[in-house]
């Protein structure tokens, strides 16, 4: 017997899109289609070349020919014709990959935004929706759906703390009855802390990096605070030097980074105390017993959540998916339409 929903699926989509400015991950269905870099790579003609992880390796190596457009910045749109042409490529490609001949359309968008979005970027994001061809478009703050991707139950009477650590911005938040009680927006995220490296390196080694160097070495070393972690062997890293010009190797350390991310994580700890200051005294108990949940990609630094525990007095714990942590929320939102409809915006 045929399915006739299942059929129906087939042609018109539902999908639930974070457009971090790092990576972009959309769901179809409770499926990730798609989970690359926010990249995309144009010829002199302004023909496609690569987008994704492929852009990503041309980043920093191009020539005069080929131009690569980080479409995102900041958490929303800053080359609308650059991200409609990544979002379609990425969609194409998923398509390819499902083995589906035909061109789906779409029924629901929801797109995820900063909690600081200005009403001309949300009409920007909202446009961005409207060319992909869908037929209803829905924007849902970023913290509302961390914490519906994190398993709590957004609607409750008791409030829930979220800090999500995106590429752009760290989104704070204190959520209650379906709604941000008290947020807090700042432009300071993982796409500071490589600048932070790449700085620090030039300043005290004498070394210039370029950003997939510098991300690496946050990815790889991922610590904030060495306090309580063993001694471990420097790594290797290779540059230019900013006297000579030539390529030149260095050894750091992990003290190393912890000291170039820590400015950064003193903004991110002063914002989360900022939104506790001005949070309604009544849901401090609240507070007290549920804490503070980490999301987002930069919660996955070691002993951050220790930090922010040492600095608040409150639990902290990193919720089970941080990376998909927007895009995990914004697809439940998106099967349960009826349900959340309150919390979206169009």
């Amino acid at each position: 017997m045929f399915d006739f929903h299942k059929i129906l699926g087939y042609f018109y989509n539902d999908l639930a899109i974070d457009l971090g400015t790092a990576n972009i991950v959309i769901i179809r269905d409770d499926k990730i289609i798609v989970e690359e870099p926010s990249i995309i790579s144009f010829d002199d003609n302004g023909r496609i070349l690569a987008v994704g992880n492929e852009a990503l390796l041309m980043n920093g190596k191009t020539h005069k020919n080929i131009n690569v457009v980080k479409p995102l910045k900041d958490g929303v749109i800053a080359d609308f014709k650059a991200a409609g042409q990544m979002i379609d490529a990425f969609i194409k490609g998923a398509r390819n990959d499902h083995f589906l001949p035909f061109k789906s359309f779409l029924n629901n968008v929801v797109i995820g935004v900063p909690s600081g979005i200005t009403d001309v970027e949300r009409r920007a994001v909202k446009d961005f929706a409207d060319s992909l061809g869908a037929s209803n478009t829905y924007t849902i703050y970023e913290p509302v759906a961390s914490i519906i991707g994190a398993g709590i139950d957004v609607f409750d009477c008791n409030a829930s703390m979220i800090v999500d650590i995106g590429g752009g911005t760290t989104e704070i938040a204190i959520i209650i009855l379906g709604g941000m009680v008290c947020y807090k927006s700042i432009k300071v995220a993982g796409n500071q802390f490589t600048h932070d490296i790449i700085n620090y390196l030039q300043r005290n080694y004498g070394v210039l990096v370029g950003e997939n160097t510098a991300e690496n070495i946050k990815k790889n070393t991922n610590v904030v605070d060495c306090d309580q972690l063993e001694e471990m062997e420097g790594i290797s890293i290779c540059g230019r030097d900013t006297l000579s010009g030539i390529p030149k190797e260095v050894c750091i350390s992990y003290d190393d980074v912890a000291s170039a991310l820590n400015d950064s994580i003193c903004l991110v700890e002063t914002a989360i105390l900022d939104t506790l200051k001005v949070a309604p005294p009544e849901i401090s108990s609240d507070l007290n017993k549920n804490g503070i949940i980490l999301s987002g990609g930069g919660s996955l630094l070691r002993n951050l959540d220790k930090r922010i525990e040492e600095k608040t007095k409150l639990k902290v714990r990193i919720s089970d998916d941080p990376l998909r942590g927007v895009a995990r929320g914004i697809g439940k939102v998106i099967k349960n339409m009826n349900l959340y409809k309150g919390i979206l915006m169009r």
